[in-house]
């Protein structure tokens, strides 16, 4: 009976955190797969001039609901126009854009990772995960771009 009683209290917490859509299991890889999507989706309606507001808006979003797959997210949205912005840096010799530069990606994920709690020794290899990932998706998605 004990175990029936506790399995049901398992099946309701993993109930209520699926309805709010703060679950801490998600996949991983397609959430990031679907930022760097989006991300180029959006550019090429835009170009780079809207990104600035659409990740900052993005981090704004992710932190106040504490929202840690949003974050996540916004963190390999904001990574693919890092990546882009180099790429167009490295080929064109275009300036690169200040908001997108390796630093301030960084430090935006760093200080976003803060905000949610994450571990001083946890944060390092969380925004490396997302760096790594975001590269992979990238080169796939960008590939003949």
């Amino acid at each position: 009976m004990k175990r029936k009683i506790n399995l049901i209290f398992i099946c309701v917490i993993a109930a209520t955190l699926i309805l709010s859509g703060q679950g801490f299991c998600w996949d991983h890889d397609d959430n990031i797969e679907k930022a760097v999507q989006d991300f180029k989706a959006r550019y090429k309606e835009g170009g780079m001039s809207l990104m600035r507001s659409q990740v900052s808006g993005c981090y704004k979003d992710a932190l106040k609901t504490k929202n840690k797959k949003r974050f996540e997210y916004c963190a390999a949205y904001d990574s693919s126009a890092f990546f882009l912005d180099n790429q167009m840096v490295q080929q064109m010799n275009f300036p690169p854009q200040e908001y997108f530069v390796l630093d301030s990606v960084s430090k935006r994920i760093g200080d976003g990772l803060a905000a949610l709690g994450y571990p001083e020794n946890k944060r390092g290899v969380e925004a490396k995960f997302i760096a790594d990932t975001t590269a992979k998706w990238f080169k796939v998605i960008f590939e003949n771009y």
